[in-house]
């Protein structure tokens, strides 16, 4: 059971990360456009 409470608090961590990435993404777009995709990249996640 404190399995699945943790992977529901890492899903709530990533989807904020997620959130806070693009709100980023939307004031500096073209600056930092290539340094946003390598980040997308790492914290992709895998496909099952």
């Amino acid at each position: 059971m404190s399995a699945f409470v943790t992977f529901r608090e890492m899903l709530t961590t990533y989807n904020d990360l997620a959130d806070k990435l693009a709100d980023l993404e939307q004031r500096f777009n073209e600056k930092f456009r290539v340094v946003f995709d390598a980040i997308r990249q790492l914290t992709a996640q895998p496909t099952l």
